[in-house]
């Protein structure tokens, strides 16, 4: 049986560092287009007068949105070439065009804001309705209800950790199946991540300390890191699709 079918975080790892090589020049010059945007983007924010706001200053606005729109299609088409890499498809800079798509952009922003949402509910349920309502009705003290608050919060972040994790596949999902809507994407990620959270945990936690080290190398290590990451969440995507078609084909039915 094909062992891409097993998801192995230090398999992943391995695999994706594997495919960096070959692939570094396509990646750079993507990164280096974003880059030039975001130096674009922060000279042009420093042209705006906030006490008082002229014709000159709403073109310069317009010209940011603009931008924003390239750099969120550049990331989809970076994450399509990680993706694209973990299958062993051979990859070049003209391939980033693929996140150009208008219906694939709003997509991705409709994606963004249901998945903000949803964290905004957690954070204001777990962190601040429920401990707000225990301190309330059983009229505890000061000392008790600070406990809980902080408790609530450290509950919270964990509650919002394992949504993150959930969710994590839904960009890729999005990317890669046009015809699924930013909801749809979201439910197959939460699907195709059942009994993965430690696993995923894990990876980040990985992932951190990777990119940790690589800022040690006064930044030079990015030219092997950036790819790296993209080319790894798409071992993880290919991996965790893979499982769920397997668990379909084997049960007929979806988890």
């Amino acid at each position: 049986m094909d062992n891409t079918l097993f998801f192995s975080p230090t398999e992943a790892v391995k695999t994706a560092w594997n495919k960096v090589h070959g692939v570094k020049t396509t990646f750079f010059i993507a990164l280096l287009i974003l880059v030039v945007l975001q130096l674009m983007t922060m000279y042009l924010n420093k042209q705006i007068n906030p006490t008082k706001i002229d014709w000159n200053d709403i073109y310069i606005l317009i010209f940011m949105l603009i931008i924003g729109v390239v750099r969120v299609m550049l990331l989809a088409g970076l994450n399509y070439l990680g993706i694209q890499r973990a299958e062993n498809v051979p990859i070049n800079i003209n391939m980033i065009s693929y996140g150009f798509s208008i219906s694939l952009f709003f997509k991705i922003i409709w994606l963004s804001f249901i998945t903000m949402f949803l964290f905004m509910v957690i954070g204001v349920i777990a962190g601040l309705a429920v401990p707000f309502l225990i301190a309330k009705f059983l009229a505890l003290s000061s000392a008790m209800a600070k406990l809980i608050m902080i408790l609530a919060w450290f509950f919270s972040g964990v509650l919002a950790l394992f949504f993150a994790m959930r969710f994590s596949m839904a960009n890729g999902i999005v990317i890669m199946e046009k015809d699924l809507t930013a909801w749809k994407a979201i439910k197959k990620s939460y699907r195709v991540t059942d009994g993965q959270v430690f696993n995923l945990f894990f990876l980040m936690v990985v992932n951190i300390g990777i990119t940790a080290l690589t800022i040690l190398t006064l930044g030079i290590g990015f030219i092997w890191t950036i790819p790296y990451l993209f080319i790894n969440y798409g071992e993880v995507y290919k991996r965790l699709i893979a499982i769920d078609k397997q668990f379909f084909e084997q049960n007929g039915f979806y988890r």
